[in-house]
This record gives C-alpha cells, sequence and structure tokens, in this order.
C-alpha cells in the first residue's frame, strides 16, 4: 500500500461451502472468520487526485497472486475510498518496531527468498509493482531489475535500520 491511507485491522465473516451433505441444513458451519485489512483514503490525498488509488489497479491486476492479499470489497464511501482485504499477517513495519529496528541477518534473508519468490511469480504473471527504485525516480519506465533494486533496499533497512542517504536535503 502507498502509505497515505489509514488501516485499521478488522474481522469479516465470509460464506464457505458445507464440509459434508450433513452439514447442509447447519448455518454455524456455513461461515469463517477471517482477518481482514480496512484502508481508507481521503479523495482529496496524494494519488487520489483523478480517482481512485493507483493500489487498486495493482491489486486488479494481481488480485490472487501468491503474496497478495485478495480484495474483499473496494469502493467510496463520502470523501473516502475504502479498500477490504485479507490480513496475511504483520506488516514488515510493525515486525521491524518489534524486534529493536534492526533484524538479524537470518530473518532478512528469510524475507529475501520469500520477497524473491514472489517477485519472480508476479513477473510471469506480466505485472510488476514499481517501486522506488533509481530509475522510477528518474521518471523511466520499471522493470524487473527495478523491483530487485527496490528489495535490496528494503533489506538494507532492515538490517540497518536506515539508508545510506537518509537525512540528505534534495537541494535542486
Amino acid at each position: 500500500m502507498n502509505g497515505e491511507g489509514e488501516t485499521t485491522h478488522a474481522s469479516h465473516i465470509r460464506p464457505t461451502p458445507p464440509k459434508t451433505s450433513d452439514d447442509e441444513g447447519n448455518d454455524e458451519r456455513y461461515c469463517e472468520r477471517i482477518s481482514v485489512a480496512l484502508k481508507f483514503e481521503h479523495r482529496n490525498s496524494k494519488g487520489c487526485n483523478y480517482g481512485p488509488p493507483y493500489e487498486w489497479q495493482v491489486y486488479n491486476t494481481l488480485n490472487g497472486c501468491y503474496g497478495i492479499p485478495w480484495v474483499h470489497y473496494k469502493g467510496r464511501q463520502g470523501d473516502f475510498y475504502i479498500l477490504v482485504m485479507d490480513m496475511l499477517g504483520p506488516s514488515l513495519w510493525d515486525v521491524w518496531n518489534s524486534v529493536g529496528h534492526a533484524m538479524s541477518p537470518n530473518m532478512v534473508a528469510c524475507i529475501a527468498v520469500e520477497a524473491i519468490s514472489i517477485l519472480e511469480k508476479h513477473h510471469m504473471k506480466g505485472g510488476t509493482i514499481r517501486y522506488a527504485s533509481v530509475h522510477a525516480h528518474l521518471g523511466r519506465t520499471g522493470s524487473k531489475r527495478d523491483d530487485l533494486e527496490s528489495l535490496a533496499y528494503t533489506l538494507i533497512f532492515l538490517i540497518k535500520g536506515r539508508l545510506p542517504w537518509q537525512g540528505y536535503q534534495d537541494f535542486l
């Protein structure tokens, strides 16, 4: 997610098919409670000036892909765009904060292996997620290399707790 909106946690009850023919009349077994993330984004926030947030297009393209939360609902209520999706677990930011702002190399290596696997599956599908690589900052079209560069920046941040250029001001 792009970090501009407010995200909160909730639970969602969704219908499930009966497991056996004996379950057919029992409504209790037709429901499953799942954890979901609710994201609220004000229509005037950055990225929403011309309609729904760009991340909606990304989720439309990648919905159902390995490592991407399933989107249950997206729509507008009043001044807010709302996105309801599966909660896959704690965010990397939450984990990083819970371990004292520096992850062990082993933990980061596990994250790297999983992230590379997810990126590989997304690239095979033809949809890439462009993060803040150098090429993206320069306005160039993103590529698989840019995804790997962005992942590298994320992994460096998780180990070191900061990026080498943090704190520098852009004087252009």
